[in-house]
């Protein structure tokens, strides 16, 4: 009778974001562990020198009881201020940690649902990255880190796969 069957467990492969190009406006948030500001600054200039106009979130470096960016709902309210606004391109990750898993629940999956831009990390974001596909049926980036990879500097082999791939030239 032409209606669909729904599997449990069974989700339809999700829709890519709009690309990311390197004049674009990303955010770097923190939604697990706070890291060092020295590190994030550093590595917003190397993101900076592409073209990209970088905007830090205000809990990447505060400690909440030592191991977290802020408590559940400081961070889930400071992921969700960012999601809704439109004034970012896309959304890096300073490190991953503990506490993603924590505030999953509390996310706006209709805001990136809404506006799917390409949001990126790793570690503790993997969570997130699950999550996301699930509710919101948006393809996320497993990929690098502000506090490591960008203070470091990505690989000469893998800073234009990288770029190209959030530009839409991926696969």
């Amino acid at each position: 009778d032409g209606e669909r069957v729904k599997v449990p467990g069974v989700y339809p492969a999700p829709a890519r974001p709009r690309p990311l190009t390197q004049t674009a406006r990303p955010a770097v948030l923190a939604i697990s562990s706070p890291s060092q500001l020295e590190r994030i600054e550093t590595a917003k200039r190397n993101l900076e020198a592409y073209g990209l106009t970088i905007t830090l979130a205000p809990n990447i470096a505060y400690a909440h009881r030592g191991y977290l960016a802020g408590t559940d709902d400081e961070r889930a309210e400071e992921f969700n201020r960012f999601l809704k606004s439109d004034e970012f391109d896309g959304f890096l990750f300073a490190r991953g940690g503990y506490g993603g898993m924590r505030i999953l629940d509390r996310i706006d999956y209709d805001a990136i649902r809404r506006n799917p831009r390409p949001i990126i990390g790793f570690s503790d974001v993997t969570a997130l990255h699950q999550a996301i596909a699930i509710k919101s049926g948006i393809a996320s980036f497993h990929g690098p880190m502000v506090n490591l990879d960008f203070f470091d500097g990505l690989s000469p082999g893998i800073d234009p796969w990288f770029w190209s791939m959030l530009g839409g030239e991926a696969p």
